[in-house]
């Protein structure tokens, strides 16, 4: 009889003990799993690099020139952008990169830095960077050459195309 209390009581207190700690277990693991930020947001364009924008015919060969001489002599044209499309363009460049390069994973948009160089056939020119992130300390001085055009590379960020969905 002695023995069977002791098994009952044994029992019990094991019980007892998983269904305390097991729990908290489950709860810890939830936790350190961070929430994804961006689960609700819809993108409102899709990014290029300027070489495969070009390949895929997004704009022309004149129009490509006119991206090199604003890009090689800093010219930053402000007609048909405006804050909105600022923070639209911040906003996807995040979501893309929480969801595809932890590495540069953030969940705030004001982390990136944009500069404009125009835009053609409603395809934005525009030099993004993350300024959370570690780059390199040498400088950048080289020139690359798309389409038989010539741009002159200051950077390790590269030129993108943001092209709107709707």
């Amino acid at each position: 009889m002695l023995k069977r209390k002791a098994i009952a009581l044994c029992t019990f207190v094991l019980i007892l003990c998983l269904g305390t700690f097991l729990p908290a277990c489950s709860d810890e693991q939830a936790q350190s799993e961070p929430e994804n930020p961006w689960e609700d947001y819809t993108p409102a364009g899709l990014f290029f690099y300027l070489e495969d924008a070009y390949e895929y015919g997004m704009f022309t060969h004149e129009q490509l020139e006119q991206i090199a001489y604003n890009y090689n002599n800093n010219i930053y044209p402000t007609e048909g952008f405006s804050d909105e499309l600022d923070y639209q363009m911040r906003s996807d460049v995040a979501y893309y990169s929480y969801i595809y390069n932890p590495s540069f994973r953030t969940q705030y948009p004001e982390d990136y830095s944009l500069i404009y160089y125009g835009c053609y056939n409603d395809c934005y020119t525009i030099l993004m960077d993350n300024e959370n992130a570690t780059c390199p300390a040498d400088i950048v001085d080289d020139w690359e050459d798309i389409g038989g055009v010539q741009f002159h590379r200051r950077s390790y960020a590269d030129l993108l195309i943001w092209k709107r969905l709707y």
